[in-house]
């Protein structure tokens, strides 16, 4: 996880204490507004986790690695958050309220985003960044509405062939 949010949250908690983990609105407005664009990856999986009451749950837990693995099976069950993210932020919130040291912090983001939340090693696999991906769709979709415009294109010329009317020998006359 980035360094940089991992002060920040660390500060914050030091500042308001930690019961400013429990309430997800507290916490949110005591975030810098310059955080909110930079970290909106963490911050999301992060409210997600406050808002399901684990920071309650970590720092009344006897047996702290069990609480952590069963929170971190909850957020994907119930929130359909990548383990390895799941994992990044329980164990941020570990670290804030009990010192926990299992956190892999990063000084530098290494995958050209603004954080490396993520980006850290432990066996996480990447398929690309989302933006090779909608860049992908995009093609397909140009490409597709390319070949739709053609065939509309060739099957009309058939219909719109000038075609030469009849003229009748008594309108000629008229217009003579």
């Amino acid at each position: 996880m980035d360094a940089v949010f991992v002060q920040l949250v660390q500060t914050i908690t030091a500042k308001h204490g930690k019961e400013s983990l429990f309430d997800s609105s507290r916490f949110r407005s005591r975030l810098p507004k310059n955080a909110e664009s930079r970290f909106k990856k963490e911050r999301h999986v992060l409210y997600v986790a406050i808002d399901m009451q684990a920071p309650e749950e970590i720092d009344a837990a006897n047996e702290l690695s069990t609480a952590k693995q069963a929170l971190i099976d909850r957020m994907r069950g119930e929130f359909y958050i990548d383990e390895y993210l799941a994992k990044e932020t329980i164990d941020l919130l570990a670290l804030v309220l009990r010192g926990d040291r299992s956190l892999q912090i990063t000084s530098a983001p290494s995958n050209g985003y603004n954080s490396s939340f993520g980006a850290t090693a432990q066996g996480a696999k990447r398929s690309g960044s989302p933006t090779k991906w909608k860049k992908l769709w995009i093609a397909i979709g140009v490409l597709v509405l390319l070949l739709i415009l053609i065939f509309f294109a060739l099957r009309n010329t058939d219909e719109r062939a000038p075609q030469e009317a009849p003229i009748d020998n008594e309108a000629k006359v008229i217009l003579i």
